[in-house]
């Protein structure tokens, strides 16, 4: 639930176009169309990697899905991190930006957290049973 609320957020964060503001799902789709070289880069990674999630979504906990997760989680901040380097702050103080980047910077952590904790507890039960 907290990483389905994460990528809401993520996908939710608005960036300041030239006349209005557009969220960075819709980034994720045209920008790699239109974006500078290494920001098409960044967005075809982070495309790469939200299927990847997807996909280790559905699969059992493993210490393979946990590392997933936790490379996924700076593989989606590379976008966030290119754009906010590339214009000063100032553009970035408002709320429809502010509150979905935090919201997605603490869930998704917290998320992984608590996927650790089901490994976790799913490697106990199996330990105990032999």
């Amino acid at each position: 639930m907290t990483r389905t609320l994460a990528i809401l957020a993520y996908f939710f964060i608005f960036l300041q176009g030239m006349l209005i503001k557009i969220p960075l799902g819709l980034l994720l789709i045209s920008g790699l169309f239109e974006a500078e070289p290494l920001t098409r880069v960044f967005i075809a990674l982070t495309d790469i990697f939200l299927i990847i999630l997807l996909i280790v979504s559905f699969k059992e906990k493993s210490k393979w899905t946990l590392s997933v997760e936790i490379i996924s989680y700076f593989v989606l901040l590379l976008p966030l991190m290119r754009i906010f380097t590339s214009f000063p702050f100032d553009m970035f103080n408002y709320f429809s930006f502010l509150f979905p980047a935090i919201c997605f910077a603490l869930l998704y952590p917290l998320s992984v957290y608590f996927s650790y904790r089901a490994f976790k507890k799913t490697n106990q039960v199996a330990e105990h049973s032999f």
